[in-house]
């Protein structure tokens, strides 16, 4: 009786033991998870951070080394809310905070009907970018138009206008810099936003 009651125990230890290392190794995969989430995605809006960004437009550029990859041409697209110092000293950073995250929810709900050729983050600050993956430029420009008409919709009851400027730059191939992408939607991205200043002004 002895021998048997010990050799129970041994076994129901073991199997103990072994679910003690499963609920360890399950709770270590959710804590590297966690850390994983933490390194790639903005804490206040929720979408891709400038680090997730960096790396995917990286990956990106080594398919598309030779400039085309397939029908498809990569583009980068550079995002900013305008007049946003304006939302912050008027009504304050957590307002300031808060259109920030009404504009990543615009950006989500177009993202979810291109599926995985968009891929779409905040870039710091007010600024946001998308990766776009298509083989019609016209198409990059439906979706910059998508962009800001849908935020409009979206923001028709606020009680200021949030309108966001949009720039983008097709990648040529390995002759075009990471850094020279990046410059040429950046300096696309200003000159439409100087053409919706001039258009608010006219306006007024």
């Amino acid at each position: 009786m002895t021998l048997i009651f010990g050799l129970f125990q041994i076994l129901a230890l073991g199997k103990l033991a072994l679910h003690c290392f499963g609920v360890a190794a399950s709770i270590f995969i959710m804590f590297l998870r966690f850390q994983d989430d933490q390194i790639t995605n903005d804490l206040l809006t929720g979408l891709n951070n400038r680090y997730a960004l960096d790396a995917y437009v990286e990956d990106k550029i080594k398919i598309y080394h030779e400039g085309v990859h397939g029908r498809n041409q990569l583009y980068l697209i550079m995002m900013d809310v305008n007049d946003f110092k304006r939302i912050n000293d008027i009504y304050g950073h957590q307002e300031g905070d808060r259109a920030l995250k009404i504009v990543a929810q615009t950006l989500k709900k177009i993202g979810s009907s291109y599926k995985s050729s968009l891929f779409i983050a905040r870039y710091g600050g007010d600024e946001f970018s998308a990766v776009f993956e298509t083989g019609s430029e016209c198409k990059v420009v439906e979706l910059c138009n998508d962009i800001k008409n849908t935020l409009k919709s979206d923001t028709e009851k606020e009680k200021y206008r949030l309108t966001i400027g949009t720039g983008y730059a097709q990648y040529k191939g390995k002759t075009m810099s990471i850094s020279t992408l990046y410059k040429s939607a950046d300096r696309a991205l200003y000159e439409d936003k100087a053409r919706m200043k001039n258009l608010i002004t006219e306006e007024l």
